[in-house]
């Protein structure tokens, strides 16, 4: 049987479609056909470009197939336009519009975005050979008008359903395997064995279009597609490790790199066991709730022997439980609310000791946006002799305003430009947040739109409005969400008088003077699977972490309070995988409202949100439509 991605039909396929579905599931088990492609991209010259593709087939040795079905009932050309019979009128499909040209066109822009992308080659002698068919399911054969033009009897030349025709009339009887095999296959004169079609193009090919069908997946299917769209990521860090000093990865929100550093940290942990001198490896990161969820995947993933050489921590933990507090010296500490808990003091005790203590062949630091200067050298002095130092950052997600730019600079370095987190719309949105010049490439996944609620400076107005968004989300998508998939994040504590989180019924939130391993623990409770509570937390707290759906409280304007940047709010919709409810303030109704308009404007005209008073709305975002 054929590689079809996705592997079932998706909810909504027509019966035509359907029926040529289940046809090219029966082909050879190296082809590859890929299901309802919507594809977005700017190409070489910046224009944007989109189309449709019903059905696109990689055949091996030969080339590619854009196909288009129509289960039309009744179909005619008349005076050389296709028209089709709805609900007994004729209608008019347009000169651009018949299954031919639709095909033709995704056909030419599907090349043009494998070129743009990289996948190919510019010019047609090095591309694979490409071809289109139309498929008709219901009818055989067409309809002419009483009169037919000189280009009515030329396409009648072309409808008579020969093997080397590129439009295939068929009844569904007709449309059977082996048959369908072999009219796909009679559109390639030859088979060319040492041609552009090899196993390294058809897998370029698939690694650029899989994530884009993730638009139109149920949720369930959706979380288990995403998890495989960053699977190229993998390949990238171990071709590097023998050659580069150390690696430093930027990139967008979303864009898969605290996955890179961690399965690249597993990948060394397992091979560490292999040898027979094992390698002391560090997951390094800033936010204390990443380390622990590292510790976690650390432990779910490695055998004993292999977890041995492996270590996650969050620096202040490292500063703090290994050091000072065994020394006497947690006086040292600034106090919280002073903010920064490192003093000069500390950072001066703790200089000499930690090198000697701490000793990795390798350090992945994430978050590394929100890593002081004055920390690099102690970063540094935990590496051996020839350690390697792999740094991941994203400017955009600094969000402590006094954080000098990365210090250390490794000698190669990655950028990533994809997102590969979170849906369209949430993505659309966030991209308008950022400077014009730096645009991550959203991928065209389709999901809740971004909800905006009624501004509200009652934090039990607001408290109710992220009730009623729980509720909206348990209905939208019945049986497929539970509590450990949301997440209510606000920008403050919950000693700040502005915050709502205590007031939402079933939301787990902090409690004065809560410990850090009290926070784990709520975190890990709420995180699970069986959980009947919601995490509730701060923006800050839940840097580096995502879920399935976000609900944002307590937004305020952008300069209203120095605690709430653009990119604290940027941090907290990226957070948001799948759906985004947005629940402000009075005047920050009034920004994020401004935002969502910039981020109508940017998508030419197709928003990617839905302001509404109520998150009730069931329509759904998409990206721009097909040409």
């Amino acid at each position: 049987m054929a590689t079809m991605f996705p592997p079932q039909l998706l909810p909504q396929t027509q019966n035509g479609e359907k029926q040529v579905f289940h046809a090219l599931e029966a082909l050879p088990d190296n082809w590859i056909v890929l299901h309802d492609i919507w594809e977005n991209y700017r190409d070489t010259e910046g224009e944007y470009i989109n189309y449709e593709a019903d059905f696109i087939v990689l055949i091996p040795n030969r080339g590619i197939v854009v196909i288009e079905v129509k289960d039309w009932n009744e179909t005619r050309i008349n005076q050389g336009t296709w028209e089709h019979k709805i609900k007994g009128k004729w209608i008019s499909m347009g000169p651009k519009n018949s299954p031919l040209n639709q095909a033709w066109c995704a056909k030419d822009k599907l090349i043009r975005g494998l070129v743009a992308a990289g996948v190919l080659a510019p010019g047609s002698r090095n591309q694979p050979e490409h071809r289109v068919l139309a498929i008709l399911t219901k009818q055989l054969p067409i309809n002419f008008g009483t009169e037919p033009s000189k280009q009515d009897l030329y396409i009648m030349s072309r409808c008579g359903n020969q093997p080397l025709d590129s439009l295939y009339i068929c009844g569904s009887d007709d449309l059977e395997p082996n048959r369908l095999r072999d009219r796909l296959e009679s559109l390639f004169c030859f088979d060319y064995p040492n041609g552009n079609m090899n196993q390294r193009t058809i897998e370029a090919i698939v690694a650029h279009l899989r994530p884009t069908l993730l638009f139109r997946l149920d949720l369930t299917q959706y979380l288990k597609e995403m998890e495989a769209s960053s699977g190229h990521l993998l390949s990238i860090l171990p071709a590097l490790e023998g050659s580069t000093e150390g690696i430093m990865v930027s990139g967008c929100a979303g864009s898969g790199k605290t996955y890179m550093a961690t399965q690249e940290l597993l990948r060394q942990a397992r091979t560490n066991a292999l040898t027979a001198n094992g390698r002391k490896l560090l997951f390094l990161s800033f936010s204390r709730n990443l380390a622990v969820t590292t510790r976690h995947l650390l432990d779910e993933q490695l055998g004993a022997s292999e977890r041995e050489g492996a270590d996650a921590y969050n620096f202040h933990d490292i500063c703090v439980r290994f050091i000072l507090r065994p020394n006497g010296q947690e006086h040292l500490l600034n106090p919280r609310s002073a903010g920064e808990i490192l003093s000069t003091e500390a950072l001066d005790f703790i200089r000499p000791r930690i090198g000697k203590q701490f000793r990795y062949d390798a350090i992945f630091v994430d978050e590394a946006q929100d890593f002081r200067d004055e920390w690099w050298p102690l970063v540094e002095s935990m590496l051996t002799p020839g350690g390697k130092l792999y740094i991941f950052e994203d400017e955009n997600q600094r969000i402590f305003a006094d954080r000098p730019r990365l210090h250390p600079m490794p000698p190669t370095r990655l950028t990533l430009s994809k997102n590969l987190r979170n849906t369209y719309a949430i993505a659309a949105f966030a991209a308008s947040l950022l400077p014009r010049q730096i645009q991550p490439h959203p991928l065209p996944i389709q999901g809740d739109p971004v909800q905006l609620m009624d501004g509200s400076d009652s934090p039990e107005e607001r408290a109710r409005m992220a009730e009623k968004c729980i509720r909206t989300i348990y209905a939208r998508h019945p049986g497929q969400v539970r509590p450990c998939d949301i997440a209510v994040l606000t920008p403050w504590s919950i000693r700040n008088d502005r915050c709502s989180l205590p007031l939402i019924s079933g939301v787990a939130a902090a409690v004065p003077k809560e410990t850090p391993d009290e926070a784990n623990r709520r975190h890990a409770r709420c995180r699970d699977w069986n959980s009947l509570e919601i995490l509730g937390d701060t923006i800050k707290g839940f840097k580096g972490l995502e879920s399935p759906f976000v609900i944002l409280t307590d937004i305020p304007a952008l300069g209203e309070s120095a605690g709430f940047t653009m990119n604290d709010f940027y941090v907290g919709c990226t957070r948001a995988r799948y759906g985004l409810y947005i629940i402000p303030t009075l005047s920050g109704a009034t920004f994020v409202r401004e935002r969502l308009e910039q981020a109508t404007a940017a998508s030419a005209g197709n928003s990617p949100c839905t302001p509404a008073g109520e998150a009730s709305n069931p329509s759904v975002t998409s990206p721009p439509a097909a040409e």
